[in-house]
């Protein structure tokens, strides 16, 4: 005999539907609340790269800017599993860019537009590091050795 679900396999009336179909949901996006901050996160231009110096003297002066967090201002993130490897410890910012687009910093500012301003006025100096593009150049054996940014605990893990 199979089993009753209360949802699975049933009809589920969306509460919000109506508000969806007229244009009046709320999402995460339209909640604004007093003193919030906007954060902006500037990313890696290079698929491959160390992160050497960071300039952010004229950003801190920007009026309306509150903090810019580095690697160095946030602790790393773990993930733990039932699984083994029992946990990932993974970090927040990237001193060190696996791909073009890696998190390096964010900017916190009272407006979305200040937070903008401030990443323009931020210089970074990275120092280039190996990469590949295709598969083909990555089996070479002279192919550079790609290290995950998260730390595993346990039994290493192709990622």
């Amino acid at each position: 005999m199979a089993k009753e679900y209360k949802v699975i396999g049933k009809k589920v009336e969306r509460v919000d539907a109506f508000d969806r179909l007229v244009g009046e949901a709320k999402y995460a996006a339209d909640i604004y609340l007093p003193e919030m901050l906007y954060v902006k996160i500037l990313r890696s231009p290079h698929p491959h790269a160390k992160v050497v110096k960071i300039d952010l003297v004229k950003a801190q002066s920007l009026p309306g800017v509150k903090a810019i967090l580095t690697s160095a201002d946030v602790p790393d993130f773990a993930i733990h599993r039932r699984a083994t490897p029992p946990t990932v410890v993974m970090p927040v910012l990237a001193s060190t860019a696996r791909y073009v687009g890696d998190e390096i910093l964010a900017v916190a500012a009272v407006d979305e537009e200040t937070a903008e301003n401030a990443l323009e006025l931020i210089r970074v100096d990275y120092e280039i590091l190996p990469f590949v593009l295709d598969a083909e150049e990555a089996v070479r054996p002279e192919a550079p050795r790609f290290i995950p940014r998260g730390m595993w605990f346990g039994k290493p893990q192709i990622l």
